[in-house]
C-alpha cells in the first residue's frame, strides 16, 4: 500500500549521506550512493522510501530502506516548520537544520533527533500541512545559557533537561518567577515556560555535548573484466530481460562489463557525490567498444554515523 506522499512545497531537503540501492520492482540491489539529494517518488512502508536523483551525469530511480544499517538520510529545512508528534511541547525545526529522515508517517516525513540536536523528543513530524506559522519571540535576545525547560509555569510539568542546551533565550515578562521563552537550541526552538533560577546570564556555557562519529569503511575486490566507454543516452536495466529500467547515463562513463554479462560502474560522479552502480545491464542494442579482459579492482567507500535514529521495525 502506497502511504501519502504532500511534498511538492515540503519545507525539507533530502540528501543521501551514504545508501544502498534497490531496483524499484525486483527489490534486487543494485549500487550505492554517497551524498546526493534524492526527491521522494513514493513510500510502500513507513520506511521504504522510492525515489529519484538526476544531475548532469546520470538519471536514476531506485528505493531505499532508512531502516536498514548503513542508510543515512538526512532532511534539511528550508524555512522555520513547526513540528507535529511532539507531545505537550511547542517545536519549531529551525531553517538550515539537518537533521536524520526515519520515515514517514500518515501526516508528514518523520524525523529524529541525534545527540547533538539536544531535542525534547527522540522523534518528531514535518507535516505536509505546515502551515501553521511559528510563533514569534516573547521579548528580546538574552545570551544566557538555560538548563530546563518546562511545559508550563509548573515545576511539577514535564521538563526538558539537558545542560548546555542552549546559549540564547527570549522571555517575556516574568510572574511568580516564571516567564514564557523561547529557547534556541543547535536545531530547534522550543517554546515554553522558564523558572528564573534555570537561566544562567553572562557566564560561558562550556562544551559537553561532542557530534556523533562519521567514518568510512571501503569493500575491495579484484574482478577479471572488459573496461568500456559506455555512451551517453544509454539505458540501464536490473535484469538482462531490459524489463526494470533503472538508470539513464546523461553522460559518457566508464565502466566494467563482468563475465556474468552485468557492467559495474564504480565511482560515477554525480552533482556534489558519487554513485556505484553493479549488477546493472545496457540494451542489447547498445554498443560498446571494449578492451580485453583483465583483472581490476572494485570497491568503494560506505558510511558509517553512530547512534543514527531508526524506526523500529
Amino acid at each position: 500500500m502506497l502511504l501519502p506522499l504532500l511534498l511538492a512545497a515540503a519545507p525539507v531537503d533530502l540528501n543521501v549521506l551514504g545508501a544502498g540501492i534497490l531496483a524499484p520492482s525486483s527489490k534486487t540491489p543494485i549500487g550505492a550512493m554517497v551524498d546526493l539529494s534524492i526527491v521522494p517518488q513514493a513510500w510502500t512502508s513507513p520506511t521504504v522510501m522510492r525515489f529519484t536523483h538526476e544531475s548532469a551525469q546520470v538519471k536514476l530511480d531506485g528505493v531505499i530502506d532508512l531502516s536498514r544499517e548503513g542508510t543515512y538520510v538526512e532532511a534539511s529545512a528550508t524555512r522555520n516548520v513547526v513540528l507535529t508528534s511532539t507531545g505537550q511541547w511547542l517545536v519549531v525545526l529551525k531553517r538550515g537544520a539537518k537533521v536524520p529522515l526515519v520515515g514517514r508517517a500518515p501526516d508528514g516525513l518523520r524525523i529524529g533527533f541525534q545527540v547533538e540536536d539536544s531535542a525534547v523528543v527522540p522523534f518528531a513530524t514535518v507535516p505536509d500541512d505546515d502551515e501553521v506559522a511559528a510563533p514569534v519571540a516573547a521579548g528580546p535576545e538574552e545570551k544566557c545559557a538555560v538548563s530546563t525547560v518546562h511545559a508550563r509555569a509548573d515545576l511539577h510539568a514535564p521538563k526538558w533537561k539537558l545542560p548546555s542546551f542552549a546559549t540564547s533565550v527570549h522571555r517575556g515578562p516574568s510572574s511568580g518567577g516564571w516567564a514564557p521563552a523561547w529557547v534556541d537550541g543547535p536545531s530547534t526552538i522550543v517554546h515554553g515556560f522558564v523558572h528564573d533560577a534555570d537561566v544562567q546570564c553572562d557566564v560561558g556555557t562550556g562544551g559537553g555535548l561532542g557530534l556523533s562519529g562519521i567514518g568510512g569503511s571501503s569493500g575491495d575486490g579484484i574482478v577479471d573484466a572488459r573496461e568500456g566507454l559506455v555512451p551517453a543516452g544509454t539505458v540501464l536495466f536490473a535484469g538482462a530481460d531490459e524489463r526494470e529500467q533503472v538508470a539513464v547515463l546523461k553522460a559518457p562513463a566508464r565502466g566494467l562489463l563482468l563475465e556474468s554479462g552485468a557492467w559495474y560502474f564504480g565511482h560515477l560522479k554525480s552533482g556534489s557525490g558519487e554513485l556505484r552502480l553493479s549488477n546493472v545491464f545496457v540494451g542489447k542494442k547498445t554498443v560498446v567498444e571494449l578492451e580485453p579482459s583483465r583483472r581490476h579492482g572494485v570497491g568503494g567507500s560506505s558510511v558509517a554515523k553512530k547512534n543514527w535514529p531508526r524506526l523500529k521495525r
